[in-house]
């Protein structure tokens, strides 16, 4: 019997990533396409990240974002992008900068569940 466990914990990683572009694709629709090249590898993606957010985060003018990727219970990736405070030029922090997410866990339930 093959062992899928980990082939699913990529394919999990892929979907949340592909969902998370499509939501933004609502807003732009370059972001929609881009769901669809969402790629399977850590070292890629982290390439695919660094492209897509700065990108993103200009365009919407965002001044800090972090990502972090977890799978069975480990940190896989975090990267942060710009700043926390822009004032004091802060960089932002996967491990400390608070992020309020308000009401954007609802939109991630209602994807989820389409």
């Amino acid at each position: 019997m093959r062992n899928t466990s980990a082939r699913s914990g990529i394919d999990s990683t892929r979907l949340i990533i592909s969902l998370v572009l499509a939501c933004l694709g609502a807003l732009h629709p370059t972001y929609a396409e881009a769901a669809g090249d969402v790629p399977a590898d850590v070292s890629e993606l982290e390439s695919f990240l660094d492209r897509a957010i700065p990108e993103a985060m200009q365009q919407w003018h965002v001044p800090g974002a972090v990502v972090v990727l977890v799978k069975n219970d480990n940190i896989v990736l975090q990267k942060r992008y710009g700043f926390a405070d822009l004032e004091k030029q802060a960089p932002m922090s996967p491990a400390t900068t608070v992020l309020r997410v308000f009401s954007l866990s609802k939109l991630f339930t209602a994807t989820a569940i389409m």
